[in-house]
């Protein structure tokens, strides 16, 4: 579809039109693809490699991203279940991403205790495989402190940009308080992602689903981490998340391996009610 000139000569047609920078990016929005002389060009799944335009992944159907990699989810993804892979420093999962169609990268700054810090964290991310590629890598985690919003801000904000520089798209960890933290909503040009963490009563009570309606209607991508169960599974499409992740497998896999492919069959069926 061309050398990387020819594609990047086309993200500055887009730019022109458009009247804003949209490479490396600009507001993450699907439709900008359709503007893109490469995207598509060459078929309905054959996207060009500018990273503001979302390629194959569909957003009418919520992705899970397992944050286990066993022989279950292979099989998931070679079945063509709408499953990705959820890694994060010291899993070793970023050497497996490669076997699946879409993967995501967290921080690991949920647990304290094990977690590298921000300099060895983002060494690590320098790592992950198909860097600049078309979205494989659906998003990568800014550094942010649990339960706090406007400290996650200030923690994040110098290393969104970094992520970018990457070709990978910066997601912001939303936290308890994000609803009327005025920064993150004044200034949505610096993140890509909304990646709804906090803890269990904001992230399931009204305040964080008005933080998923925002960050939708702004054209973000919209992930909800820590979803363990249909219940909850089911909740976040209902509020239309792109994306959710979970360890549900951790809990044994071989059996909860065939529950979690009913989840995804199901997934597909609730998101078409919506």
């Amino acid at each position: 579809m061309g050398d990387t000139s020819d594609l990047l000569a086309g993200a500055r047609v887009v730019d022109e039109f458009y009247g804003r920078e949209l490479w490396p990016y600009g507001p993450l929005r699907e439709a900008d693809a359709r503007f893109c002389p490469f995207c598509y060009s060459e078929g309905p799944d054959v996207t060009c490699s500018v990273q503001a335009h979302w390629p194959e992944p569909d957003r009418t159907r919520t992705l899970y991203l397992s944050g286990v990699e066993c022989p279950q989810t292979r099989e998931m993804e070679a079945a063509g279940l709408n499953v990705g892979l959820m890694t994060q420093p010291g899993t070793h999962y970023s050497e497996k991403a490669a076997r699946y169609r879409f993967f995501a990268a967290d921080n690991g700054c949920f647990n304290a205790k094990t977690y590298l810090g921000d300099d060895a964290w983002y060494a690590w991310l320098q790592t992950l495989p198909g860097q600049g590629e078309v979205r494989r890598c659906l998003f990568a985690t800014a550094p942010d402190v649990l339960g706090n919003a406007v400290a996650t801000w200030e923690r994040s904000v110098p290393w969104l940009e970094r992520i970018r520089d990457l070709g990978i798209p910066a997601a912001l960890v939303g936290q308890n308080g994000l609803e009327s933290f005025a920064p993150a909503w004044d200034e949505p040009e610096r993140w890509d992602v909304l990646f709804v963490g906090g803890d269990d009563e904001w992230k399931l009570g009204q305040d964080a689903a008005d933080c998923m309606e925002e960050a939708l209607r702004l054209g973000k991508w919209v992930h909800v981490g820590r979803v363990n169960s249909w219940k909850r599974t089911k909740l976040m499409i209902e509020r239309g998340a792109d994306s959710v992740d979970g360890t549900f497998l951790g809990f044994g896999p071989k059996t909860n391996g065939p529950r979690l492919e009913g989840w995804l069959r199901r997934m597909d069926a609730e998101v078409s009610l919506f």
